[in-house]
């Protein structure tokens, strides 16, 4: 509990001094009893899962380690639920649970919603490489176009001469993944930095038109050039 409370009363920035005998100011009565009266009633209905290796000091001395992450994303939910234009202050009494399902859920979903990570883009049909590049396949193209699609993991290693059009067909072959639901994105591992800014380019017309209407996934940078992926940033 003591490294919990640590891991959530620094989220203004500062970790707390878990040395330290100083206590905070005891407040109003009124206000000691309205905070253990509002901590007994979400205990009650949230109910907490504590785990069994909690008593164990190896373990609680790695997830001392982890608490940091823990912390940042105690940051991150605390700067987000300080949004008032989704989170508006509320002078109506409402009881905590039904305030929880009613209020604060569909209101985190519209926060989550309006920095991006909300429902994910729906992949649209590949329409074959001429409807989709605008020029005729090669071998290797037609092929990745035309292959009999399994269902479960696939691992493709594409080898052919120059100019046999890898690239398009790795693309077609990542198109008809997400069209299929077994693939979130996409990432591109190249050596180094001009040939990832190359590839960029040369796909960065494309990969938009893997999803349907006006959706636009996200894509962003890595330390050696840039990444294309719908949900996530990853960096090589």
């Amino acid at each position: 509990m003591r490294i919990l409370l640590g891991m959530a009363f620094g989220h203004h920035g500062k970790p707390v001094d878990a040395g330290s005998n100083k206590r905070p100011s005891p407040g109003f009565p009124e206000d000691r009893q309205a905070a253990w009266e509002y901590t007994c009633e979400v205990a009650s209905w949230l109910r907490p899962q504590w785990p069994e290796q909690a008593q164990d000091k190896g373990w609680c001395k790695h997830f001392k380690k982890l608490t940091w992450h823990l912390a940042g994303f105690a940051v991150l939910a605390d700067c987000l639920g300080s949004d008032q234009s989704v989170f508006p202050y509320q002078a109506t009494p409402q009881a905590l649970d039904d305030y929880w399902q009613s209020k604060a859920l569909p209101q985190a979903e519209r926060a989550l919603e309006k920095l991006g990570f909300g429902k994910p883009p729906t992949p649209s049909s590949f329409p074959g490489v001429r409807s989709f590049f605008g020029f005729d396949p090669t071998p290797l193209q037609q092929w990745a176009q035309d292959l009999t699609w399994q269902p479960g993991p696939q691992l493709f290693v594409l080898e052919d001469v120059t100019g046999a059009g890898k690239t398009e067909a790795a693309m077609t072959l990542v198109h008809r993944l997400l069209e299929n639901g077994q693939a979130q994105g996409v990432y591109f591992g190249l050596p180094t930095m001009a040939t990832s800014n190359a590839m960029y380019e040369r796909v960065a017309n494309t990969y938009r038109r893997w999803y349907d209407g006006e959706q636009v996934p996200q894509s962003g940078a890595g330390p050696r050039g840039r990444v294309i992926s719908n949900r996530a940033l990853f960096s090589p």
